[in-house]
């Protein structure tokens, strides 16, 4: 199973054509879906959600070559080193779910590439339902985190920790059932990491949730015979980083780890990754 690191034991049960241990954020692992989702049985702290919801995760989507480069030639643009063709994409993935409890709340990436939140609620035994979509398509070739908020009185959509402009009105209890949760379900094509449900309305995402953060990547290693450099990248929380430098060499003591060690920074000096 692909394990919960909460502790409340909900586990994933993932399918043969999921594949684990993939490339994720810096030197983590991600889970590749193929359109088949990992289920997560229902349980009682997944059902422990009444006014307040967060619903987070960090999402991978591959920007696919044009086919038919003379028919398609208005839908490209030019992103990470080659032409992604919007018509393309839409053929190949269409939409796909990235966390759903059926019934209840639904974070998905929806047919323009956009990411879409829909939140199902019951007020004086009335059901509501309200869904609001992302300012613009979520950028392929990189990770992106997603999080949607729910605080009694609206939803809200965050991409890379930043809010978008569309957000509903909606009150009442969150719908709970004992359908399961559902990671890259309805034909979901990429990588997943991270995934997290909260029963607070979180407004930041920290280190590990909002490619806002700036960060140093400091890796330390053997650079022949005694000589050890220290060198570091720099940039943004999830995409890729800047040029390697140089900045520190020295001399091998008894006192000096041999291995290889990788380490992620914040400005501040924590530890993030």
């Amino acid at each position: 199973p692909v394990l919960d690191s909460s502790g409340n034991n909900n586990h994933g049960k993932e399918h043969k054509h999921i594949k684990r241990g993939v490339d994720g954020l810096f030197n983590t692992k991600a889970i590749q879906f193929q359109g088949v989702p990992m289920i997560v049985k229902s349980s009682p702290s997944l059902n422990n959600i009444t006014d307040k919801l967060t619903v987070e995760t960090w999402v991978y989507l591959k920007g696919k070559q044009c086919e038919k480069k003379h028919e398609h030639r208005r839908h490209w643009h030019w992103h990470k080193g080659h032409w992604f063709c919007q018509h393309c994409w839409e053929k190949k993935f269409h939409r796909g779910s990235l966390l759903e409890k059926f019934g209840n709340y639904e974070l998905e990436i929806g047919r323009e590439r956009k990411a879409a939140f829909t939140l199902a609620v019951e007020k004086h035994h009335r059901p509501k339902r309200a869904r609001i979509y992302s300012n613009e398509p979520i950028p392929v070739n990189q990770w992106v985190h997603l999080a949607a908020v729910y605080d009694g009185s609206k939803i809200k959509l965050y991409v890379n920790g930043i809010q978008q402009a569309d957000d509903k009105p909606i009150t009442g209890e969150v719908k709970t059932s004992d359908s399961p949760l559902l990671l890259g379900c309805e034909g979901f094509r990429g990588k997943l990491e991270e995934a997290r449900i909260s029963n607070i309305a979180r407004t930041s995402f920290g280190g590990n949730g909002g490619t806002a953060t700036k960060v140093t990547l400091r890796t330390v290693f053997y650079s022949g015979g005694r000589l050890i450099e220290e060198r570091e990248r720099t940039g943004i929380l999830g995409q890729t980083l800047g040029t390697e430098r140089v900045t520190r060499q020295f001399t091998d003591g008894a006192g000096i780890d041999e291995h290889l060690t990788q380490d992620v920074y914040d400005a501040a000096g924590t530890g993030v990754a």
